[in-house]
């Protein structure tokens, strides 16, 4: 994994350029660990995929870091129709980072597991 790569990890908080998701180092945590932080159960069908969905990867047009499923969507959208594009697919359930909970802290989107009680309602 690259120095840079885990440099912006670093700077941005871990959270991806587009949708503010969490992301995925594997230079930083083996993949039991970042199913454990994102709660991905291991042996569900689709794991690893969800796993990769949320693997850090650099963004090229703006050397930023952004997750692989939003740097993937990308195509030749500016980095601010991306942004929104990505921001309404979170927002319609359409993206992997849906599988957590919204919330607020130091004035930006953040993300936290479902509870249990949450998963079960």
């Amino acid at each position: 994994m690259s120095k840079r790569l885990e440099q912006l990890w670093h700077e941005q908080g871990g959270r991806c350029l587009y949708c503010d998701g969490p992301t995925y180092l594997p230079s930083s945590e083996n993949k039991d660990q970042a199913r454990h932080r994102l709660v991905i159960e291991p042996g569900c069908v689709g794991s690893a995929k969800l796993l990769n969905h949320h693997m850090a990867t650099v963004d090229r047009a703006s050397g930023r870091m952004a997750c692989k499923f939003c740097n993937c969507q990308k195509g030749s959208r500016s980095f601010e129709k991306h942004r929104k594009f990505m921001q309404r697919r979170v927002a319609t359930e359409q993206h992997p980072v849906n599988r957590l909970v919204e919330t607020y802290s130091e004035g930006r989107l953040s993300w936290r597991p479902l509870s249990l009680s949450e998963q079960n309602a």
